[in-house]
């Protein structure tokens, strides 16, 4: 198995029970750019890095871009919603208690985020815990918000 889906790929569609109570849906052809935040609220590397992300995405507001978290793991709807009120994490997540999401997107590791452009493409994977996570999804975020390419790199560190 490959470390995480391919770019170039089409991205899975899903529809999971989400920590509002509600339900978090992705569907191919959205029209703007998805950024698709895997984690778990027991791993330390996705503790570190999911506040960070989190700033990052509410410093960029102009971004044709959506954020949707998927919990993996043992959470539930109560623990992710837990790890969602200590990290900061406000945005849209949806609970994936019985893997399927994250077999689909062929992640052994979280945290992840994988970029998928408004036609569902896979575009970028930023996958386990790097200090430049953060920054790259910055970049891309920039780029997003000025209409021109998106940096062409993958992140792949532990976790």
């Amino acid at each position: 198995m490959a470390a995480a889906i391919d770019a170039g790929a089409h991205a899975p569609e899903f529809c999971l029970p989400a920590t509002d109570g509600g339900v978090v849906r992705f569907t191919r052809g959205g029209g703007e750019h998805t950024f698709i935040v895997f984690w778990k609220s027991t791993c330390p590397n996705s503790r570190a890095l999911v506040p960070k992300l989190a700033d990052v995405f509410r410093a960029h507001p102009n971004a044709a871009a959506r954020v949707v978290g998927v919990a993996v793991g043992t959470d539930t709807c109560e623990t992710a919603a837990e790890f969602q009120q200590a990290t900061g994490f406000t945005f849209p997540t949806g609970v994936d208690e019985q893997g399927e999401v994250r077999t689909s997107y062929q992640l052994k590791r979280v945290p992840s985020v994988i970029l998928v452009d408004p036609t569902g493409i896979v575009l970028r994977k930023y996958i386990g815990n790097r200090d430049e996570f953060a920054p790259a999804v910055d970049t891309a975020l920039d780029a997003i918000e000025k209409g021109i390419s998106i940096p062409s790199y993958d992140l792949e560190g532990g976790g």
